[in-house]
C-alpha cells in the first residue's frame, strides 16, 4: 500500500526528460500502387464504422476523419483532420510518386479544444508532440503491396530512462 506513495517521492527527484521516438506498423493490399497512394495522399471521409481502431476508442482519442493534400511533391500541404477539433498541418518534406512520402508535423495546441485530450498528452504541448510522418509503399509478390507507416514524436517524462 506505501509502494505508490515511496515511488511518487522518488519520481519528484527525476527531472524530465525529452526523447523521441519513432512507432512503425504496415499493412499488406491487393491493389495497383495508383490506388493505393491516392488513398493515401488524400484520404476521403472515414466514417465511425469503418474505424476499426479498438483501443484508440476505449482510450477516448480522436478519431482519422479525413486528410487533404493540396498537390504532390515537396512542399505540398496536407491536412489530417481528426474528431473532437484534432488537424495536423503537415508539410511534405520527401515525395516520390506512388511510392513514398515524407512530412512533417505542425499541431497549434491553441487550436485544440481543452476537452480533446488530457492536459499531459497535448499534443504539441509541454510533454507529447508529433513531430514527422512517413508513407512507403513496398511492392510483394502476386500484386500486393505492403503500405509502410512510420511516426515520430517526441515525449518528455521521468518514465524515459
Amino acid at each position: 500500500m506505501l509502494a505508490p506513495l515511496l515511488l511518487s517521492l522518488g519520481e519528484s527527484t527525476i527531472s524530465p526528460n525529452l526523447r523521441t521516438f519513432e512507432a512503425r506498423t504496415y499493412i499488406d493490399i491487393q491493389a495497383s500502387p495508383e490506388m493505393i497512394w491516392d488513398h493515401v495522399t488524400r484520404v476521403t471521409e472515414i466514417s465511425e464504422d469503418e474505424d476499426t481502431g479498438w483501443l484508440n476508442k476505449a482510450l477516448g482519442f480522436p478519431r482519422p476523419v479525413k486528410a487533404e493534400l493540396d498537390c504532390e511533391g515537396v512542399g505540398a500541404y496536407r491536412e489530417a483532420i481528426f474528431t473532437k477539433g484534432l488537424v495536423f498541418h503537415e508539410t511534405v518534406i520527401e515525395y516520390v510518386d506512388n511510392k513514398k512520402m515524407v512530412f512533417d508535423i505542425m499541431v497549434n495546441p491553441h487550436e485544440i479544444p481543452s476537452t480533446t485530450l488530457d492536459e499531459h498528452i497535448l499534443i504539441g504541448g509541454e510533454y507529447f508532440d508529433v513531430l514527422r510522418g512517413t508513407y512507403e509503399l513496398e511492392q510483394l509478390d502476386n500484386g500486393l503491396y505492403r503500405l509502410h507507416l512510420s511516426s515520430v514524436f517526441s515525449m518528455k517524462t521521468t518514465f524515459n530512462f
